[in-house]
């Protein structure tokens, strides 16, 4: 993974963990990652805050 999409992805997941709801194809067009992958961080985050 290259030192850009990694940046993306860590931004993607920073959004999926925020208290509002953002959905995955707005995380997709903030961070340039496709929506079916923000999606699967979100669900990622949920899984984690329910912990």
């Amino acid at each position: 993974m290259n030192e850009y999409h990694r940046l993306c992805v860590e931004r993607a997941r920073e959004l999926a963990r925020k208290p509002y709801p953002l959905t995955g194809e707005q995380i997709a067009e903030r961070t340039g990652i496709s929506a079916h992958y923000a999606n699967k961080l979100i669900k990622e985050a949920r899984r984690e805050e329910s912990r």
